[in-house]
């Protein structure tokens, strides 16, 4: 009886997620598309596969693009550790700089996630700054001591 009960509340999860899906989708609801993108993310939504975790992306994304905060959050850092997906810290440091100017954010929590997305702007920002010192030294020819002159 009690895998029936888990199984109900977990089609009754589903179906409320779905119908948030919908919502995200029809009426471009960006609020939606993060509830939906952590769920599926996260495995509460569906099994857990990587079709799940893929659709969950997408949703962040979208939600982003309309300018969600919270998905420009998540999608930047997603992008930043390769947590689901290849790593990409230009891409990454794009989201991040979104999320820090994003204009529609005037709550106390949205206005903590700009400082928290400038922050990890610079630190995105410096490890680039780094990475790109690094190849342009790999990439100089050694110092050749100068023949002596005969």
């Amino acid at each position: 009886m009690s895998k029936q009960m888990d199984r109900i509340e977990k089609l009754e999860r589903d179906c409320f997620t779905l119908r948030e899906a919908l919502k995200a989708l029809i009426l471009n609801d960006r609020r939606c598309m993060h509830e939906v993108g952590a769920k599926c993310v996260t495995g509460e939504f569906g099994d857990g596969e990587q079709d799940d975790v893929e659709l969950g992306i997408r949703f962040y994304k979208k939600g982003a693009m309309l300018g969600d905060i919270d998905c420009q959050w998540d999608y930047a850092m997603m992008l930043y550790s390769g947590e689901h997906m290849p790593r990409d810290k230009r891409k990454a440091l794009s989201w991040f700089k979104k999320a820090m100017e994003n204009p529609s954010a005037a709550s106390e929590y949205e206005l903590d996630r700009k400082k928290d997305a400038r922050e990890m702007y610079e630190i995105v920002k410096q490890e680039l700054a780094e990475e790109e010192k690094a190849k342009r030294k790999k990439k100089q020819p050694r110092n050749l001591k100068p023949k002596k002159a005969s």
